[in-house]
């Protein structure tokens, strides 16, 4: 029987920690990506004036680069924020990227 509390406890203790690790794991991953985002914003309004951040500038950024966008300035909203914001990206080899988001879910828009 002792055995068994044993056991039972040791499992509790090794669940409760596994948990603890994968919280301060996804706290330190968010933290991170809200650095680097706070960073590229500042390092693209240094060089561009005109530059604003979204809240889906990141996402668009991400779909950029899969679509082999080098060293851009990073996403700039375009217009007004709300649920549908539209955004524009200059690649660093001079391509022109837009992008449209609904509520977050961002599409690039062929030209």
């Amino acid at each position: 029987m002792k055995q068994v509390l044993v056991l039972l406890t040791a499992a509790l203790l090794l669940t409760a920690c596994s948990s603890a690790s994968r919280k301060a794991d996804a706290a330190a991953a968010d933290a991170a990506a809200r650095s680097l985002a706070a960073r590229r914003a500042a390092i693209s309004a240094a060089d561009h004036p005109d530059f604003r951040a979204g809240i889906s500038s990141a996402t668009v950024e991400k779909l950029a680069k899969k679509q082999d966008c080098p060293d851009s300035a990073g996403a700039s909203l375009v217009g007004e924020a709300g649920p549908v914001e539209s955004y524009r990206m200059v690649c660093g080899d001079g391509k022109v990227i837009e992008a449209k988001c609904e509520l977050r879910q961002c599409k690039l828009i062929s030209k």
